[in-house]
């Protein structure tokens, strides 16, 4: 059985990585607003970090098994080069999403990533040793986690609303 036929388990996926979108936009907005980060702050930021790394390890699944179906079903051999993908697989990927779902992720990661160049690229690099992270770098981090999510969560969303696994749906 694949595991884009678990729909149940995909669904609380969906629901966990739409919360984590949602905490790590309020942890970064409240790194702009408040200069003290407590401990609870660092906790909530490694927690949304985690998640987010199983966000991606499951979309990656999600994805594998797509690919998987396709070359079943056209007969093809793997490629070779599968570091890039066509547009027409990347929309397969979110084909069950809801299109407002779908432009709200990518407006949040393209923020997110305009962002994130707009401190690297225009902040000062600083060599400091001290235990923990400045501020900047963790709006860095939130912003890298932010677009993660935001990418993943369409990829999750679809896999759960489809009817069946991705096999069911390309012999439609």
């Amino acid at each position: 059985m694949m595991l884009c036929e678990w729909k149940g388990f995909l669904w609380v996926c969906a629901g966990v990585i739409g919360g984590a979108i949602l905490v790590a936009v309020g942890l970064w907005v409240r790194l702009l607003f408040r200069a003290p980060v407590s401990d609870a702050f660092e906790i909530a930021m490694l927690t949304v970090l985690f998640l987010s790394i199983l966000g991606f390890l499951l979309a990656a699944v999600l994805i594998s098994e797509h690919s998987q179906a396709v070359r079943e079903r056209t007969g093809d051999m793997p490629r070779q080069n599968t570091s890039s993908f066509t547009r027409e697989e990347m929309t397969s990927w979110t084909k069950h999403c809801p299109r407002p779902l779908k432009i709200a992720a990518v407006a949040l990661a393209a923020l997110c990533a305009l962002q994130l160049i707009g401190i690297v690229g225009i902040g000062t690099v600083e060599v400091i040793i001290e235990p923990g992270l400045s501020k900047t770098e963790m709006r860095i981090v939130l912003s890298g986690v932010i677009v993660f999510l935001s990418l993943v969560f369409p990829v999750v969303v679809s896999a759960a609303r489809m009817e069946g696994g991705y096999e069911d749906q390309l012999q439609l």
